[in-house]
């Protein structure tokens, strides 16, 4: 089996991006398998920052 795939995504606004993925499976003898896919992010909170680290 193989599998080979990329991913791509740009902010739409600070708190939204959207991300576009393309992926190909090849399983020998049984099944080749093209998928595109679009995935929509928002941020819901934050990581606060906790001090610094010299």
């Amino acid at each position: 089996m193989a599998e080979l795939g990329t991913e791509y995504s740009f902010e739409i606004t600070e708190n939204f991006e959207i991300a576009l993925i393309l992926l190909f499976e090849n399983k020998q003898n049984v099944y080749n398998i093209w998928t595109f896919g679009i995935a929509f992010n928002k941020k819901l909170w934050e990581r606060k920052q906790t001090g610094s680290v010299s």
